[in-house]
């Protein structure tokens, strides 16, 4: 008789162990995507700033083509930069699982055992779907900067060549 007791002890004590573990990698990827619109806006920032400073000084004040060539792409390529990190950005679906409302409602004279077992199973769907929508915010994040070190590339051989 205590060995099915020990027995479920230890699954109860699983099952915790996997819920917790649940909602501290919920967080790590909440952290991470907080820390992408961070840097996003900082980029957005940058790019910003800079596209203001060459369109002072003027698209076509180069006297030979290809420096013009060389400005009007570092201000295409800053454009860009600023879509991409304000694609970044913004808010984008994501599910907070579990429901607690939902939780009351179903489990509420429920054993753990099965409480634990949906909750779990919950949050791991939770965690595949805000997966995704962070790896968007990653994606669009990677253009900004590859188009921003373009713009910067760009203007600073513009740069060079005219002084």
């Amino acid at each position: 008789m205590s060995g099915g007791r020990e027995e479920q002890q230890g699954d109860t004590e699983a099952r915790e162990f996997i819920v917790a573990l649940a909602e501290r990698r919920l967080r790590d990827l909440e952290a991470a995507s907080d820390a992408v619109d961070q840097k996003a806006g900082i980029t957005l920032g940058f790019a910003a700033v800079v596209l203001v400073l060459v369109l002072q000084r003027g698209l076509l004040g180069a006297d030979h083509a290809i420096l013009r060539l060389l400005t009007m792409f570092g201000c295409g390529a800053l454009l860009v930069s600023i879509a991409g990190a304000i694609v970044s950005i913004l808010p984008q679906s994501r599910r907070w699982d579990p429901n607690v409302a939902s939780l009351v409602e179903r489990y509420w004279n429920a054993s753990l055992h099965e409480t634990m077992e949906r909750t779990a199973a919950n949050m791991g769907e939770a965690w595949r779907f805000n997966k995704v929508a962070h790896g968007k915010k990653v994606r669009s994040f990677r253009v900004a900067l590859w188009a921003l070190a373009l713009a910067v590339l760009a203007l600073v051989i513009e740069a060079m060549v005219i002084h």
